[in-house]
Formats: structure tokens, sequence, C-alpha cells
């Protein structure tokens, strides 16, 4: 069934109960998101561009207000971009609560996203190494350009320093954990629990050696001179 926008009341995102606002900067706009089995959004607006990252496997509906709805089915650590300009209810119809991310990009670029895994012969993933020993790896999720979605995987006792440095403009980096971690941003170290957004400026980011996997999902915004 399409709903009828005429008959639908549809909230600002930051009148959506479900949408706990986190963090806002001149970047981003983040969003924790949580929604019960088998329970729904109230109708909210997505003004801006959006990138959202899946805490956990479910499933769920997105009810666009005059389209059919979509049924998404969603794996731990799936992270999708969306456009903007648009009304849905979330449902979700799974027995387990629905978690995400959501992280509005305030900077538009009308550069087209392009999703990785979609792009013929591309390599999108590539081992951590130290020596021939494999400690991780990282795979390249989307970019248009200016916004870069990467995902990361360290096993236990693997160690990564990424640098954030950019001759084109101001970076900002946005870390969001998909597991509980320890993290150096900026040289402060962090104790971050799966789901606690975290954003530095252009710099180094450090995963120091911990005894389990973790995994973390990395947006990195670029905002040229």
């Amino acid at each position: 069934m399409i709903p009828d926008e005429t008959k639908v009341e549809v909230v600002p995102i930051t009148e959506e109960h479900h949408h706990h606002l986190v963090l806002d900067n001149e970047y981003v706009r983040v969003f924790h998101v949580e929604v019960a089995p088998h329970a729904e959004t109230r109708y909210h607006q997505h003004d801006m561009d959006y990138v959202f990252v899946t805490l956990g496997d479910s499933v769920v509906e997105s009810v666009r207000v005059g389209e059919k709805p979509v049924k998404l089915e969603l794996k731990d650590g799936d992270t999708r971009f969306t456009k903007g300009g648009f009304a849905h209810k979330a449902v979700n119809l799974s027995d387990k609560p629905f978690v995400n991310v959501t992280v509005e990009l305030k900077k538009h670029f009308d550069a087209e996203m392009k999703v990785c895994a979609d792009q013929l012969g591309a390599n999108c993933s590539r081992d951590i190494k130290v020596g021939d020993a494999k400690i991780g790896e990282t795979t390249k999720v989307f970019t248009n350009g200016f916004v870069t979605v990467m995902s990361h995987h360290l096993l236990p006792h693997g160690t990564l320093t990424s640098s954030y440095y950019s001759a084109r403009g101001k970076d900002g980096v946005l870390i969001v954990p998909l597991t509980d971690m320890k993290a150096l941003v900026g040289g402060v170290e962090e104790d971050l629990k799966a789901g606690q957004s975290d954003f530095t400026d252009a710099g180094e980011v450090e995963i120091p050696s911990q005894d389990h996997n973790v995994r973390w999902v990395v947006l990195r915004m670029n905002v040229p001179k």
C-alpha cells in the first residue's frame, strides 16, 4: 500500500523519538537510532543526503510517502548512502531491535556516489599485513571523491595507524565502531562502545592492539579549498 501524502503526518527528524542526536558539527549531524522489535518510527523528513551504518542484523521496511514500501535485509556493519529529499517511516520486521547510526551530510556535492562493489573489476578489499602475516582487512564501500566510506577489521592483537591529510582542502573524519574498541584519536586514547561515534579533524587515528576482533567504519569528508 502506498501511503497518501495528504493524510500522513511528517515530523522533522529531530522530533522523531527513535532518533537520538549524538553529534552535530559543520560536517555532519549524527543520530543513534533504535527501534524495538516489530515497532516502527513516525514518518520523518530527510532533507539532507545521509549514510547509515547498521549495528546487528535486521529486517526493515522503509515506507516512503507516495511510494511502495521497500524491504531491506540488513547485516551487521552494512553501510549505505541515501539521497535526501523525502519522508518515510522505518518498520522493524524482525524479532531483534533495529539499531543504526544515521549520519546526515551537511556538505552537499553533486558528484555521483559510486559503490565499489558495483564497479566492474574493482578491487574493493585489501589485506592489512605485518610482513607476510595478515592482521586484518580494509574495504572501500563507496565514494564520490568528497565523501569516502571505508570499513576496517583487525584480528586480535593487530594494530593500524591511519593518516588523514589532504592537500585539496579541509578534512573531517567520523569513526563508527561496530564493536567495542580502543582508539587513539588526536593522541588521546578513547574507549568506544559499538555505535559510539567519534569525530576528528585531519590527523592520525591509531587502533592499538586488543585481545578481540575489532571492526569499525570510517567516513572521511573532504571540503575543497
